[in-house]
């Protein structure tokens, strides 16, 4: 493995242990209806979980960053935003068994 794959393969380790994090976060910028955070943390999220092979992680976050700039309000995507901390707590128990 050279370099570059090593990087790379350490910064995919270093998502998924803060995966558990993030969606503790997430969960609480809903809880608080703070909007604005919550698309800053999915927008941060998509884009991420993208680079790591997370493509289902990645549309998830992307819907509700979108459903929140249409005008939704966090309560309205309490499913979704459910099943995004649910994914996320998958990939961090991958990194942590």
């Amino acid at each position: 493995m050279d370099d570059i794959d090593e990087r790379l393969a350490a910064f995919s380790r270093l998502f998924a242990e803060q995966a558990g994090a993030s969606a503790e976060a997430i969960e609480n910028a809903a809880n608080t209806g703070d909007v604005q955070r919550l698309q800053q943390l999915c927008h941060s999220l998509a884009g991420r979980a993208g680079m790591f092979g997370e493509a289902a992680l990645g549309e998830a976050a992307s819907r509700i960053e979108q459903a929140l700039d249409a005008g939704q309000s966090p309560q309205s995507l309490s499913a979704a935003i459910d099943g995004l901390t649910a994914l996320l707590r998958v990939v961090h128990a991958r990194a942590n068994p």
